[in-house]
């Protein structure tokens, strides 16, 4: 399970949870993000959870979460996206 919240210095940080439910707080910055409100979903066709945010370049990207809850840190730009927060 991950956890990810909009830092004080304005960046998306990522965090996990040990599979016993323990929080980890393995904080780590996901590069790429704006401090526009991130959105986290399941995506059924890649089988794993997606976190989606405005890139500073104002353009909407994606990255996917491993089997087991790492960020796996792989953007990649929506294409026909608009900038406004992805929810």
């Amino acid at each position: 399970m991950q956890l990810v919240v909009r830092g004080n210095d304005g960046g998306i940080w990522a965090s996990t949870f040990s599979e016993t439910g323990i929080f980890n707080n393995d904080w780590s910055l996901l590069t790429g993000a704006t401090p526009s409100a991130p959105a986290i979903a399941w995506n059924p066709g890649a089988n794993r959870m997606q976190l989606v945010v405005r890139g500073n370049d104002g353009g909407i990207w994606a990255s996917t979460f491993s089997e087991t809850g790492i960020f796996n840190n792989d953007w990649s730009l929506l294409t026909g996206a608009t900038p406004s927060a992805p929810a």
